[in-house]
């Protein structure tokens, strides 16, 4: 390995994760005083959304990201705005705003959840789905409780169903070899992501999905100073397996990128990047939620809910900051019951 004369300084790249940005910080401060080496932090989004159906997807599609509806607290001022604006512009009485969601991945599936959760009988919700199941890359719990809340809370679910077009009125699926049309206000894709070409210009190594290639201990390969992380990079950890693009990787990788940042700039041996899969969380709408963690524990409904906003509080950088996730879940908890009582008394 070679410092890499194009950047001429310590850069870790942190790609797509917001959460992954943090412990690199601590490597700037641990590094003060040890050598006169600047130490930048890269955050960058350098990963789109993947409209793999057809080149009429883009442009009658909304997109969600990852952190769209997975980030601790989700945020509604993240969905479409169509949405909005048919929810507003929605006469009394009227019919129900039909929304597609495409893609029953973990985002399809808890946007799904959470817009029935949020907007009841306002919304008419299908989600469509390639495979036979949902959450087919899920562990089976999840799988299971998943399911079953999509299908208890109303929303109707097409499977073995490939979208051939998008258009104004809605989606045409491919089922069976048939083809049906779906008639639709609104089209939210959440069918996978893809590298943008941001990483393939830069000179440097990529896979054949044009992602970053790092050794085990992160560093860009041919370039022993610049460390890559998150969903920008490919990554085989010290066993040889490949690690998955998930949140709870990325934060696992920036705690190395941390050290061997450090270790580097002092002169020490990196460690190998050791990914430890430790389970996964959902978040169904409101108080419902399912979590599998080390194929031992498992829990569904308010349960996982609580454990699931636990663990991301416990994540906050500082105190304060996870000091307002739990008032601000506290409110949110207060509202909904206050609302669930108004309810109940008018009926």
């Amino acid at each position: 390995m070679r410092p890499c004369t194009r950047f001429r300084s310590f850069v870790c790249w942190c790609g797509g994760r917001s959460g992954a940005f943090v412990p690199i910080l601590h490597a700037r401060r641990c590094a003060a005083g040890t050598k006169p080496h600047i130490l930048k932090c890269c955050h960058a989004d350098v990963c789109t959304i993947g409209f793999f159906a057809s080149p009429t997807v883009r442009s009658f599609c909304h997109a969600l990201s990852n952190r769209s509806i997975t980030a601790p607290r989700p945020s509604r001022g993240c969905l479409a705005p169509q949405l909005r604006e048919a929810l507003l512009t929605r006469r009394l009485g009227a019919a129900p705003v039909r929304v597609v969601v495409v893609g029953g991945s973990y985002i399809g599936v808890e946007l799904a959840a959470n817009l029935r959760e949020w907007l009841g009988d306002k919304v008419d919700l299908t989600l469509v789905h390639r495979s036979d199941s949902l959450l087919s890359n899920s562990e089976e719990h999840n799988r299971r409780v998943g399911t079953q809340r999509l299908r208890s809370s109303g929303v109707k679910v097409l499977l073995d169903s490939s979208v051939a077009r998008v258009t104004e009125d809605g989606v045409a699926l491919s089922a069976n070899g048939a083809e049906q049309q779906l008639s639709a206000d609104i089209v939210v894709w959440t069918a996978g992501s893809k590298p943008s070409g941001l990483a393939a210009s830069l000179g440097v190594e990529v896979d054949a999905k044009g992602r970053v290639v790092v050794d085990s201990a992160l560093r860009v390969c041919g370039c022993d100073d610049v460390h890559a992380l998150g969903d920008v990079a490919s990554i085989n950890d010290a066993s040889g397996a490949s690690v998955p693009s998930t949140a709870q990787s990325a934060m696992q990788q920036a705690e190395y990128a941390a050290w061997n940042v450090r270790a580097a700039l002092r002169g020490e041996r990196p460690l190998a990047f050791r990914y430890a899969n430790l389970g996964e969380m959902l978040s169904l709408g409101g108080a419902e939620a399912s979590l599998s963690s080390l194929g031992v524990f498992n829990f569904e409904g308010p349960v996982a809910s609580a454990a699931r906003r636990a663990v991301y509080a416990a994540r906050m950088p500082t105190a304060s900051q996870a000091s307002r996730v739990g008032l601000s879940w506290a409110v949110d908890a207060v509202l909904a019951a206050a609302k669930k009582a108004s309810e109940t008394m008018r009926s």
